[in-house]
């Protein structure tokens, strides 16, 4: 057996990836996923299109982790692009492809691309060869300009060469959205095992959170240390995995009494 032949038998078999669903808003991970169950619809036995998946099968068969799945089912179905039900004892979640919302985006994306072909040709095209013979004649014009003199009232005759100062360029932001295939690294898991924090727990409602707000970093990475660090921190006062409490509210556990709310007139809680 050939070395090209024994890499192909260890690789096993490939699974298909759509590239133009990722131009459609899928994303990477979302791309890959529905492509996927675009090749399991066809080979479900049910007429209706539904077929079911565990966590497991998918990191099996497409490599996403928890995380990267929960991302792009995520993805699919602000998309309509995925229907998901839950059946079964015991519970298993089943997918369903909605491929009249898939054609639709499809044939948008393709429309679009084609008009723009075509603005693009038109552009190219249709430009006139004299005008282009204009343009580089005034560029050389521009070029061998003198620089013009002006004249002081004490009769005295200088050179002044005027300078034209170009405007600062915006420092663009860096600011930048969660990325979809964002994950926890092994420094991130040394930070959590040192400080006994629950990662994948503190991960999950990280992403919740910043997703919801539309949160922006210029490092995630350094987001979800300082995550870690505030779960730490709050760990002796609160269950793990919750949000601490409210600033200047005492709880006292002994007798379940709230003292947020102060004190009467008299005296009494």
């Amino acid at each position: 057996m050939s070395d090209q032949a024994l890499v192909a038998h260890l690789l096993g078999r490939p699974i298909a990836f759509h590239r133009s669903l990722v131009s459609i808003g899928a994303g990477v991970t979302g791309a890959l996923m529905l492509s996927q169950a675009i090749y399991w619809s066809s080979r479900t036995g049910e007429n209706s299109g539904w077929f079911y998946k565990t966590q497991k099968d998918w990191e099996i068969e497409t490599g996403l982790t928890r995380y990267e799945q929960d991302s792009a089912r995520k993805k699919l179905k602000s998309l309509g692009l995925i229907q998901e039900i839950k059946r079964g004892v015991p519970c298993k979640v089943h997918y369903r492809v909605d491929f009249d919302m898939l054609t639709k985006l499809v044939s948008q994306f393709v429309e679009k691309q084609q008009t723009s072909m075509r603005e693009t040709s038109i552009t190219v095209c249709g430009k006139p060869a004299n005008k282009l013979a204009e343009n580089q004649q005034s560029i050389t014009e521009n070029t061998h300009r003198l620089p013009e003199t002006t004249t002081i009232d004490s009769g005295e005759s200088k050179s002044k060469t005027e300078t034209v100062e170009k405007p600062a360029k915006k420092k663009q932001s860096k600011l930048q959205k969660m990325p979809e295939d964002f994950k926890p690294t092994q420094q991130h898991l040394e930070l959590a095992g040192k400080a006994e924090i629950n990662l994948e727990l503190e991960f999950q409602q990280f992403v919740d959170y910043h997703q919801a707000k539309g949160s922006k970093f210029a490092d995630w990475h350094a987001a979800l240390r300082t995550w870690i660090r505030n779960a730490a921190k709050f760990k002796q006062t609160t269950r793990p995995g919750a949000y601490p409490p409210k600033p200047g509210v005492y709880h006292d556990k002994k007798q379940k009494r709230d003292y947020s709310e102060g004190v009467n007139d008299d005296g009494t809680f």
